[in-house]
C-alpha cells in the first residue's frame, strides 16, 4: 500500500492513502469541547506553531471566539522551548503579587491575545494587536486617528458574538483589569484578589511588594489635596471604618444581586 506523509512542527505523521478522507473528515469534525461553546471550524488565536495541515484534534478554549491549537500549546509547555522559557519568566513575576499561581491559558490572555477599543465616535469595537494600549487615551481615540479607516467600515462579526448572553461566564480566566484609577489605593492587596492585573503595576516599589507574612507598608497614592482623606478601602490588618469596605470581600447587598459568585 502507498504510504503518503505530512510534516508538521512538532514531528511527522504517516498514513494510508485510504485513510486520507476519513482523517480529514475527523478533523473538520473537531469542536471546542467547553460547555455552552457550539464554535466549529475554529481557528487557532496564536498562530505561532500552527501546523498549516491543520492536523489538530485538540483545542484549548480561551472564549467562543479564541481558542488555540495543540501545536501552540506544546510551544509553551515543551522542554527547552523559547515559549516555555518565557512563561516561566512571566509567571516568576507574577507570583510576587498574586495569591494564586498562574496558568497558561492567564499567560495566554495576558500577553498574547489583542487589544480592542472602542470608537469614541462610531461607537464599534476595532482590533489593535498585542502592543501595550496603556497610554492609548480611550475617551478620543477614533477609527480614523488609530487604525486609518472610516468608522462606518464594519465592525468585526465577533462583537456580536461577545454581546449575547453566556459569553462572559464562559471565559477560561477571568478578565484582570489594567492600569486600573483603584490601583494607587490597593498596593497592599494582592492583585489577582482585587481583580487587576499585576503585569500592569509598575507604582509598586520594592518595599510595597506583598509577602508570605502579610507584612505590607503604607499604600502610596498620587499626589493631590486628597491623599490624606480619600481612602476608600480598609488595608489589611486593620478594623473597619466608616465609608470603607473590603474590596476582596463581597458585601451583603453584593452576594444578593451576584449568587453565583
Amino acid at each position: 500500500k502507498q504510504w503518503y506523509q505530512r510534516r508538521v512542527a512538532v514531528g511527522t505523521f504517516f498514513f494510508f492513502e485510504k485513510d486520507v478522507q476519513s482523517l480529514n473528515a475527523s478533523i473538520l469534525a473537531t469542536q471546542c469541547t467547553r460547555k455552552g461553546c457550539k464554535f466549529k471550524d475554529l481557528e487557532c488565536c496564536l498562530n505561532i506553531r500552527c501546523s498549516t495541515l491543520s492536523l489538530v484534534t485538540n483545542w484549548h478554549h480561551i472564549s467562543d471566539n479564541e481558542h488555540f491549537c495543540n501545536f501552540c500549546y506544546k510551544y509553551f509547555s515543551a522542554e527547552q522551548s523559547s515559549g516555555l522559557a518565557d512563561f516561566v519568566a512571566w509567571k516568576l513575576k507574577w507570583e510576587q503579587n498574586n495569591q494564586n499561581e498562574p496558568g497558561l491559558k492567564l499567560y495566554i490572555t495576558e500577553e498574547c491575545l489583542p487589544y480592542w477599543i472602542c470608537c469614541s465616535e462610531g461607537k464599534k469595537w476595532r482590533c489593535l494587536g498585542v502592543h501595550d494600549i496603556c497610554d492609548v487615551n480611550q475617551y478620543t481615540w477614533t477609527c480614523q486617528y488609530g487604525l486609518g479607516i472610516h468608522c462606518d467600515a464594519s465592525e468585526n462579526p465577533v462583537i456580536e458574538d461577545v454581546r449575547k448572553g453566556g459569553w462572559l461566564e464562559r471565559l477560561a480566566v477571568p478578565p484582570l483589569l489594567k492600569k486600573s484609577p483603584a490601583q494607587p489605593f490597593l498596593l497592599n492587596y494582592y492583585s489577582d484578589g482585587v481583580g487587576m492585573s499585576s503585569t500592569s503595576d509598575n507604582d509598586r516599589t520594592p518595599t510595597q511588594h506583598l509577602d508570605k507574612d502579610h507584612e505590607f507598608a503604607e499604600p502610596k497614592v498620587t499626589d493631590g489635596p486628597l491623599d490624606c482623606y480619600f481612602k476608600p478601602f480598609n488595608q489589611p490588618g486593620q478594623q473597619g471604618k466608616t465609608l470603607c469596605f473590603r474590596p476582596d470581600i463581597m458585601e451583603i447587598a453584593e452576594e444578593r444581586v451576584f449568587p453565583e459568585f
